[in-house]
């Protein structure tokens, strides 16, 4: 496993806020999302229609197509009938539940998203430092948090990158915002020649 850390950038303490907000999508969102990966899909399907003419005209088959061919692995993954594919297991929609608090069996109360949300916190003692990542053909950017008090340095959250990272800049103002609010942002400077900007407070 190759492992590749191209830059480094660091926050002021104090800069980052206490608890992250969780980014949540709207329903336009999710619409480009999905035409975004249908165009994908569509690229990935005609590069491989083309590549399937090209073999075709060899007449010469791979050995990746003969043992596709021998074992149909092309219908592999094809849906089942829902009761087939549950078996005695089909009335299982009908015991479950959705929340923890709905469920009659679990007496416990589930402290889960208090812990989690101690774990989120960021404290303004708190060292934070960027990392710009790169491991086996997947780039992404990692925020470390290091608390000084208990020697203690681990990896807060990442983010996924869309090309392998070559500088990091971070910057506190919000662009394209004349307001005095500042923000908590780093740009990204990747093989592709757009640069990303992302907010690091979400």
């Amino acid at each position: 496993m190759v492992s590749l850390i191209s830059s480094v950038s660091f926050i002021p303490r104090g800069v980052a806020a206490e608890f992250p907000r969780k980014y949540v999508f709207d329903e336009n969102e999710y619409k480009k999302i999905h035409k975004l990966i249908d165009l994908q899909v569509e690229n990935v399907k005609k590069s491989h229609e083309k590549k399937e003419n090209e073999k075709n005209n060899d007449g010469i088959m791979s050995e990746d197509e003969e043992v596709i061919k021998k074992y149909d692995l092309q219908n592999y993954d094809m849906d089942f009938d829902e009761d087939q594919r549950m078996g005695i297991f089909t009335n299982i929609k009908d015991l479950t539940y959705y929340e923890n608090e709905d469920d009659p069996y679990i007496v416990l109360k589930d402290d889960s998203s208090h812990e989690e949300k101690e774990e989120l916190q960021i404290l303004p003692t708190d060292y934070i430092i960027l990392s710009a990542k790169t491991e086996d053909d997947i780039s992404y950017l990692e925020i470390y948090i290091y608390e000084a008090p208990e020697d203690n340095l681990y990896v807060h959250h990442d983010i996924m990158l869309s090309a392998p990272p070559l500088s990091l800049e971070w910057f506190n103002y919000k662009p394209y915002n004349e307001s005095d609010i500042s923000g908590n942002f780093v740009a990204i400077g990747t093989l592709d020649p757009d640069i990303e900007i992302w907010d690091l407070i979400i």
